[in-house]
């Protein structure tokens, strides 16, 4: 599998991506939004869960007024 990647990317090197040259500037700035990226993503690990909780929320909220209504 790893040399068929290896094979791939010599090939994309030869055709698609002849033109292009990626500089270290360009790569470094690459690497700085990635490490940005997690960092944020990290900083706010409940943001992901607040949907979550609110849809349960909801549903019990809603499952408690209807066996209330049930009972009577």
């Amino acid at each position: 599998m790893e040399e068929k990647l290896k094979d791939l990317k010599k090939k994309m090197d030869e055709t698609v991506f002849r033109d292009i040259y990626f500089s270290e500037e360009l790569e470094q700035g690459v690497f700085h939004s990635i490490k940005n990226s997690k960092a944020r993503e990290t900083r706010f690990p409940i943001k992901g869960r607040i949907h979550s909780l609110l849809s349960f929320a909801v549903i019990a909220i809603f499952l408690l007024g209807i066996s209330y209504f049930i009972g009577m």
